[in-house]
Formats: C-alpha cells, sequence, structure tokens
C-alpha cells in the first residue's frame, strides 16, 4: 500500500468508483420533477403502489427504482442527454 493512503480510504475510492445506486430517492425526484417535497413524496408512494400491486416488494420509504420511474415518466430519453 503506498505511503499515505490508509486501507479505509483504498475501501472508499473502490467502493464510490463501482456502486451504483438503483433507485432514486425524494430529493432526486424533486429535483427531476421539479417540484416540492410532498408532491415528490406522492409520486413515490403511488409508484411504490403500483409496483406492489404489480406484485413487487416494496422499495424502503421514500424510494423508488430508477428504471420504472424513468418508464413511467418517460424521462430515459430526456435523461440519457
Amino acid at each position: 500500500m503506498p505511503k499515505g493512503r490508509s486501507a479505509k480510504n483504498k475501501t472508499e475510492m473502490t467502493l464510490n468508483n463501482t456502486v451504483t445506486l438503483s433507485y432514486y430517492t425524494i430529493q432526486d425526484v424533486m429535483t427531476i420533477l421539479g417540484c416540492g417535497r410532498t408532491k415528490a413524496s406522492e409520486a413515490v408512494r403511488a409508484l411504490n403502489d403500483e409496483l406492489e400491486k404489480q406484485g413487487y416488494m416494496r422499495f424502503p420509504r421514500g424510494r423508488v427504482p430508477k428504471k420504472f420511474f424513468e418508464e413511467r415518466y418517460n424521462l430515459k430519453e430526456l435523461l440519457k442527454a
């Protein structure tokens, strides 16, 4: 290990370079949709309810799967640009 670099820092660097989150938080939804926290929370809750009705497991509170969110709001092309 190079001098001046601890094992913890090396692990954090590796994790930060390889981990990609598969969900959006309420804060992300607020930014993408340009709305407030209440509307973003309602949107996330509605999408999670829809997924649950389709037989999928519910995401933790305040999170929604990226793929489903982008499909539902037709954002795939906009977010790729």
